[in-house]
């Protein structure tokens, strides 16, 4: 969890070092933890035979008017993915007046969209009846809807990573 006093910290981080230590640290490692956390949910759903036929009873952003309990944590899985790609150096190419401000605020541009629609996506299963319907538990004793406060919860702590470091490339910009 981001707390207050390694906010702090990291604030008086020079740009470089903050790059280091925050971006391809802490929230790297998170986006990792996430993206496996997915990973292992999606196999296990697929393993669940009674997950095959379940439709949610609200469309997920941008899809079709229903969607396959599989299908959101697919693409989930495949958000999740792209996160590890863009921290991990597999996001565009930098503009050619890079700057460290300009990195970081690209970084949490490319990583944002895809953490919040894992969170809305997450958030939807949570609420959603026909996945609350299902009475199976997962190996790990979770339910579906846990298995989505889970998901939340991650998702949570990355976008307020990413807020955090908006936060520090704007305080970057007014002490310039």
């Amino acid at each position: 969890m981001l707390h207050e006093e390694t906010r702090s910290q990291w604030e008086r981080y020079n740009p470089q070092h903050f790059i280091n230590t925050v971006m391809h640290g802490a929230l790297q490692d998170k986006i990792k933890l996430t993206s496996t956390v997915i990973h292992v949910y999606t196999q296990i759903i697929f393993r669940l035979p009674e997950t095959d036929t379940v439709l949610l009873a609200d469309p997920m952003p941008g899809d079709l008017p229903t969607t396959g309990l599989r299908d959101v944590f697919v693409t989930m899985r495949w958000n999740a993915a792209e996160m590890v790609d863009i921290i991990q150096g597999g996001s565009a190419t930098l503009p050619t007046q890079y700057t460290p401000a300009l990195y970081i605020t690209s970084m949490v541009q490319a990583l944002k969209e895809h953490a919040v629609y894992i969170h809305q996506a997450a958030s939807a299963l949570q609420a959603d009846p026909a996945v609350r319907a299902i009475r199976r538990r997962l190996p790990n004793g979770k339910g579906m809807a846990e298995v989505a406060a889970e998901i939340l919860d991650h998702t949570t702590e990355i976008i307020r990573f990413l807020n955090f470091a908006q936060y520090y490339v704007d305080k970057l910009k007014t002490c310039a």
